[in-house]
């Protein structure tokens, strides 16, 4: 049998449970965490890979596996049987529980199963030709089935695992030590040695020590409850975090007798029963759409598109795009239409109209925009943006005059720190049929300091609009914190930015020929999002449009155009984000 080589807890009163594997300090002292934390569920799969011993946790217990296949029982988790006393063609590396805990599969680094309690068997790799060598495995929720991996970056699927991709035909700067599943079993990270994250699937990158110098090399990893986050861990004991992942302490820097193998994350809320309202089957994909736009003859002068001195009348306007067939007046029930039309052809069914009071032209808009966005199955919600003389009392009334000649009922704020949490809850408290939804600092959502401005000031849910600060990565910790105070989440993807020629912006964001859209879709769609909202459908100004472009020079500008974007040019290019909105609206409708 393996020797025990112990296992440090870090406590957090009853709350989560932090266990290093394989490491024993010199006077066996625990270290109690210092700020109580949310709750994360245990999570069914491979928690840490060694070819010497791993072990897997079950509140309040866990196990620990050895190398010949012989396992130890701590708390309340079960003995099942073992492979401790028989012959091996190769020695252990992992295990993996069942989901209740009363079962247990162990991996062989050639890729033999051997399955203990409740555990199935789906298939194994042992006796396949495979290229170096299993070094671990992951469950699926459900625990009919399981990947393993080898130290190539070889991935197989047994059972109902999906496979999402390997490594195995990439060149490893150094090799792969783990494999961990997300929460809902549709993707997967890779683990290497130097801290290398790979992703596949739902699963999200949050960073990694790809690049960073080591003490000690990585052994393993596990995911955050949430599948938000995950945690490295070296063989030194040190813990880096990443994502919603919460730093509890680590034996980094502690005299060791051997060396930490693995770690595992223990908890007890179930991720289907995570606070926040979660995804309905009714899912929505959602616009920023501004009806500012005019031209002359009808309405008296240009409008926006001339904005920062430029001269439409000879081409020059007040955007680093040119619309397809030019500057246009949404002051023309024809134009709302046909926007209204290329929406629903990009799969959006809910438009979030820019709106700057009472009697302001995007207020006189609506009554083309209403009719015409629901006679083509389009909601209509109302950006309140920061109009002059906004207040508490003035949103008030905005909120009542909206609700009763349009039937909207909800309503987006732009800069809503403006006034306190208290001043809000002077309205929101008095509010109901409707919803309200913040944005904010992109770095406060992220640590959940703004859900928790957010949903003491009486809002429904959060939005991040903000499309050259966020990150596709920053999505998953943002909707998890949101989660966490009861708060519906948003995420806002959007192509790229540039605000150049309307307000002399030096910030830029390349839609990298579609690149960047597909990524910040992709972040979306793993983050657990309540809904999605796209930054823009047509804001000009801040090049953050999806409305159709084309090609144009003047004699003191080219301005750009969306030539290039997933390989296409001319007429195709220009409709190039619609048609692409409408692939990932089709994704995320169908729950992919």
């Amino acid at each position: 049998m393996g020797v025990f080589r112990g296992v440090f807890a870090l406590l957090s009163s009853t709350l989560s449970v932090l266990f290093l594997v394989g490491a024993v300090s010199t006077n066996g002292a625990a270290y109690p965490s210092q700020t109580p934390q949310p709750l994360h569920r245990l999570i069914s799969g491979s928690r840490a890979s060694s070819m010497q011993n791993t072990s897997f946790s079950t509140p309040p217990g866990y196990w620990e596996v050895a190398s010949d296949g012989g396992i130890f029982t701590f708390g309340d988790a079960g003995f099942y049987g073992s492979m401790g006393g028989h012959p091996l063609n190769a020695p252990v590396v992992g295990m993996a529980s069942t989901p209740d805990g009363r079962g247990y599969w162990e991996v062989a680094s050639d890729g033999g199963i051997f399955t203990f309690g409740d555990a199935g068997f789906y298939g194994s790799a042992g006796g396949m030709p495979i290229s170096g060598r299993v070094v671990g495995m992951a469950s699926t929720p459900d625990g009919k089935g399981y990947w393993l991996v080898t130290n190539t970056g070889d991935v197989f699927a047994f059972g109902d695992a999906v496979f999402g991709g390997s490594m195995g035909t990439h060149i490893l700067n150094k090799p792969v030590v783990s494999i961990v599943s997300t929460p809902d079993g549709r993707g997967y990270w890779l683990i290497a040695s130097d801290g290398g994250i790979f992703t596949f699937g739902d699963a999200g990158f949050y960073g990694s020590m790809g690049g960073h110098p080591l003490n000690q090399p990585v052994v393993g990893g596990f995911e955050t409850g949430s599948g938000y986050g995950y945690y490295e861990v070296a063989s030194d004991g040190g813990i880096f975090t990443f994502g919603d992942a919460g730093f509890y302490g680590s034996m980094g820097g502690h005299r060791l007798n051997q060396p930490v193998v693995g770690g595992s994350q223990v908890g007890a809320v179930p991720y289907s029963q995570l606070p926040g309202p979660g995804l309905s089957s009714n899912r929505t994909v959602a616009a920023f759409y501004y009806p500012w736009w005019g031209t002359p003859p009808t309405v008296v002068t240009w409008e926006h598109w001339n904005q920062n001195n430029h001269n439409p009348a000879v081409g020059d306007i007040a955007s680093n795009f040119y619309p397809l067939g030019g500057p246009y007046s949404q002051a023309i029930q024809a134009t709302v239409d046909s926007q209204m039309a290329l929406m629903n052809q990009a799969g959006i069914n809910e438009l979030i109209s820019s709106w700057w009071g009472q009697g302001s032209i995007e207020d006189q808009r609506l009554s083309l925009v209403v009719p015409s966005a629901r006679a083509h199955g389009i909601d209509v919600a109302i950006l309140i943006d920061g109009y002059a003389g906004r207040t508490i009392s003035s949103i008030t009334s905005d909120i009542a005059y909206l609700r009763a000649k349009w039937g909207i009922t909800d309503f987006f704020f732009w800069d809503p720190t403006e006034y306190s949490a208290s001043a809000w809850q002077s309205l929101t408290s008095t509010l109901s049929g409707v919803r309200l939804f913040a944005t904010g600092d992109p770095g406060q959502m992220m640590t959940g300091q703004f859900e928790q401005w957010a949903r003491s000031a009486g809002f429904q849910g959060i939005f991040t609009y903000d499309v050259y600060d966020e990150q596709p990565s920053d999505f998953a910790p943002t909707c998890y914190e949101a989660h966490l105070y009861g708060l519906m989440c948003s995420p806002s993807v959007g192509p790229g930015f540039i605000d150049q020629r309307a307000n002399n912006d030096t910030r830029y964001r390349s839609r990298q020929n579609g690149a960047n859209y597909d990524a910040m879709w992709q972040g979306a769609l793993a983050s657990n999002a309540d809904f999605i909202t796209i930054t823009s459908f047509n804001e000009w100004h801040e090049g953050t449009q999806i409305e159709p472009a084309q090609a144009m020079c003047i004699p003191t500008y080219c301005y750009h155009d969306y030539n290039g974007a997933y390989g296409l040019t001319g007429t195709a290019a220009s409709y190039a984000y619609i048609n692409r909105t409408a692939f990932w609206s089709k994704m995320y409708m169908n729950g992919i």
